[in-house]
């Protein structure tokens, strides 16, 4: 490849990137030049900095540079030759650009666009394509291993043996593989932009933007409904030792062989924030829902089950990362959904027999589960905090003897009330509670309430002058909770912690004020430098206005309450008996199968199973037990519903056509879509979800830049590909165009980045617009012709989440070409000047 070429054309994207303030994710625009294909190409930004423990991607994400211990940058960011000294851990880095890494001994091998270079730690000495380049390194770039507990004690703490990371040239490497790198006022830092070619190591996952879709964080946050897609993806992700690891929290769950295109990004099990926990309670909730035929759900929820059993640690908690315990995942984490989220799941199983759990009770260990539970429990009351004999709280962490530790550089030892609020809430859930648990539950309350920041709350405040388009501040206001104390022996009481990630900046005055320097408050004057960095503070929680609302209310007077009256009844699983098999099988509530099944209430399934005008209606509507269908059924159904394969098999074969009326969660109607089906030709699960005047896409930013939103609306779909058949969809548009109205139907067509005329021309009838569609994305609905408006107007393309917005315009080629290299010469003329 030309990399004079390459080169260039990744200066013109990488001058571009870095005006940007807030960049989007985008698809590479297809560039052919010989043999050469820009499509394959992905360029990630990245940025370091001298001191700091992490390094940033794409949209300023932040990454620990390692993934276990706290170790920093060295050197000057600012040499940005390959000459510069900047030293820093790659490995994690070039995870998430998708590049293989490896280390193994002494050596290092990085192989990444088809080149591969190896460095050996001690060596000043290169492989370059396995060509050996002597003395390529001068003696501040020679690759080290550096012992993480001696040579940086007290960022790590936790750290009891030895813990060595490797520190690589980081200016060297990215320029010997043809990165353009700078130098970015903007954050202080080293940057760059590298073009990397998409093999087997590169993510290549699908996303989904916030509030759409069924993402990650939804499962996280069990929010998501029951679908089969996301079921088989949790089951595909389940490592070999039955749990799960992390996924960033934008992945699109339902997306096809998700397991197959993280990349280098799939990584070890964990229990932070819930993971392995939540794949878990969904799996368990779409075995309860649907009752699949397919064993291996049950069989992926054994293991999950069995891999939170054995790994509990001796202590009686839960280490973040129990089968890869190293640094401060190997720490017992109480907070963050991980010893909290194991032991409220295990207590449902098998002690307050919650009835998404039934199937799980006849596979499980249930007397293992309580003896897990049993033990948690002990050590939750044995782990609370006392000072000067007083219970306070919970720190987040521990070590595994029970001593409170510190994490990452912004988790330093300290009582957390977030944790605090978690483990309350989790031991109020105990029926018949021993006076240990009492004590503890009564006296966190307690701890708690007295540690309020009176008068005051949180308050995030729009600002479009910052990266992240606002900033965090404390204003006068109702009272708020830090998210961390500290105790001062002294005054015998607890006073908030701000520690940055900043690790020079472990214990702040503020996270931020109104003015930033000099500013006189309570008599006391406030500097920059007593301040959380901006990047800390809008990405990490330091306040909670509303942690002890419910605590300290409802939920305390409730349990109070029951302490008095009894606890609430556990539930008794049902009795399921198994019925008789035959031609004329019986006809009860759950009769069995045969040539002429039963027709009770829920008759099984046969020959010639009952149908009927009610249609499965659960979060997957289903056919079989009471979901056949006649001539134009009818079925209403909530937004967000998904409508199972079985459904289109059912009136296809039946040959009938079914309306589905969506409804928001008061009950009324949003939209309409109808199904014949003697035109159904594939039976693709989709989701009913439609959102009318859907603000935040892409479609909205179209139409936005020509100043014709007044009179367009962006219509959403939950659901995007090519639908089952062709689908009549009715939506209420009455709150933008009257009746009478004539609009034009649009397709956003996300690859082009262009609206397209779908040749339908609707009239508004009683408030609404009624179309045909075969395949689902977004839609606009305009009384204005957009063609003419729209034809030279486009969004940059969209597509995975490892590509940066690329402001390339194709035009005449020759023109292209010259510009990129001139663009790229005069800024490496200017950096060049500058050093």
């Amino acid at each position: 490849m030309n990399r004079l070429f390459k080169k260039a054309l990744v200066g013109v994207l990488a001058a571009s990137m870095l005006l940007t303030t807030a960049p989007v994710v985008s698809q590479a625009a297809t560039v052919t030049k010989g043999s050469y294909d820009f499509s394959k190409m992905t360029v990630r930004r990245v940025w370091f900095n001298t001191n700091d423990p992490v390094f940033l991607i794409d949209n300023y994400n932040r990454v620990w540079l390692d993934k276990n211990a706290n170790v920093v940058a060295t050197g000057n960011y600012a040499t940005i030759t390959s000459a510069g000294d900047l030293m820093a851990p790659m490995k994690e880095m070039f995870a998430q650009i998708g590049v293989d890494y490896s280390e193994s001994g002494n050596d290092i091998t990085i192989t990444m666009n088809g080149e591969t270079l190896r460095l050996t730690i001690g060596s000043n000495d290169v492989v370059f394509n396995g060509n050996t380049v002597a003395d390529a390194l001068t003696a501040a770039q020679i690759p080290m291993s550096v012992n993480a507990k001696t040579t940086y004690p007290t960022y790590n703490t936790f750290l009891s043996d030895d813990y060595n990371v490797t520190f690589l040239p980081v200016a060297y490497i990215l320029n010997k593989f043809g990165a353009d790198i700078y130098t970015d006022s903007n954050v202080q830092s080293f940057y760059a932009a590298i073009p990397v070619m998409k093999t087997s190591a590169t993510p290549s996952y699908s996303t989904a933007a916030q509030g759409y879709g069924s993402r990650y964080d939804g499962l996280l946050d069990g929010t998501l409904i029951s679908n089969k897609a996301v079921a088989d993806n949790i089951v595909a992700l389940q490592n070999t030792d039955g749990g799960f690891q992390s996924l960033p929290t934008n992945t699109d769950m339902t997306q096809t062989g998700l397991s197959n295109k993280l990349g280098a990004l799939r990584s070890t099990s964990t229990l932070l924030d819930g993971a392995t926990t939540a794949e878990l309670k969904y799996l368990a909730k779409y075995i309860t829902e649907k009752n699949p035929g397919d064993s291996k759900y049950q069989e992926a929820f054994k293991k999950g089950i069995e891999f939170l059993t054995l790994n509990q640690n001796a202590s009686g908690g839960w280490q973040m990362s129990p089968t890869a315990a190293q640094g401060f995942n190997g720490n017992i984490e109480v907070g963050n959904n991980v010893t909290t989220a194991v032991l409220g799941l295990l207590s449902d199983v098998a002690i307050l027999n919650n009835q998404n759990y039934v199937f799980a009770r006849k596979i499980v260990d249930v007397n293992a589960l309580k003896a897990a539970v049993t033990k948690g429990n002990d050590f939750l009351v044995s782990s609370q905090v006392s000072n000067d004999d007083v219970k306070a709280g919970w720190a987040s962490q521990y070590k595994t003897d029970g001593t409170v530790t510190m994490g990452r550089t912004y988790e330093r030892e300290s009582v957390s009330s977030y944790t605090t609020k978690a483990v309350a809430e989790y031991l109020m859930t105990i029926h018949d509670p021993s006076e240990a648990v009492k004590s503890a539950i009564n006296s966190a309350v307690t701890w708690i309430n007295s540690v309020e920041i009176a008068g005051q709350e949180q308050k995030t405040v729009k600002d479009t002058s910052m990266n992240k388009g606002f900033d965090i501040y404390l204003v006068d206001g109702n009272g708020t909770w830090a998210s961390n104390y500290i105790y001062d022996s002294t005054t015998k009481s607890y006073r908030p912690l701000y520690s940055d990630v900043d690790p020079l900046r472990p214990d702040q005055k503020y996270v931020n004020t109104y003015d930033l320097t000099n500013v006189s408050r309570s008599g006391t004057n406030v500097d920059s430098k007593d301040l959380i960095l901006y990047a800390t503070r809008t990405t990490i929680s330091y306040y909670n206005n509303n942690l002890a609302v419910e605590l300290s209310g409802i939920e305390y007077t409730n349990w109070q309450s029951y302490l008095v009256n009894g606890f609430p009844t556990i539930p008794t699983d049902p009795v399921i008996s198994t019925p008789g098999t035959g031609d004329n099988a019986g006809t009860g509530d759950n009769a069995g199968t045969g040539n002429n099944a039963g027709t009770g209430n829920n008759a099984g399934t046969g020959d010639n199973a009952g149908t009927g005008n009610n249609a499965g209606t659960g979060n997957t509507a289903g056919s079989g037990n009471n979901s056949g269908t006649t001539n134009n059924s009818v079925i209403t159904v909530p937004a967000g519903q998904t409508i199972d394969a079985s459904v289109f098999e059912a009136i296809k074969a039946n040959g009938t056509t079914i309306q589905f009326n969506v409804t928001d969660p008061n009950g009324n109607i949003v939209a309409t879509w109808k199904f014949d089906g003697n035109t159904i030709t594939n039976f693709t699960p989709i989701s009913l979800g439609v959102v009318v005047n859907a603000t935040s896409t892409n479609a909205q930013k179209l139409i936005d830049k020509t100043k014709v939103a007044d009179k367009s609306l962006v219509i959403h779909f939950d659901y995007s590909g090519e639908l089952p058949g062709p689908a009549q969809v009715k939506v209420n548009v009455q709150d933008k165009f009257a009746n009478g109205t004539q609009v034009k139907l649009y397709y956003f067509n996300e690859a082009s980045g262009k609206l397209e005329f779908q040749n339908q021309i609707i009239t508004v009838t009683d408030g609404s617009a009624e179309f045909t569609i075969t395949h689902c994305s977004d839609y606009v609905l305009s009384d204005v012709s957009l063609g003419d408006t729209l034809d030279n107007v486009k969004l940059p393309q969209t597509g995975d989440h490892t590509n940066i917005l690329l402001y390339i315009i194709i035009g005449a080629g020759a023109f292209c070409m010259i510009g990129g290299l001139y663009v790229y010469d005069l800024r490496k003329k200017k950096t060049t000047n500058e050093n």
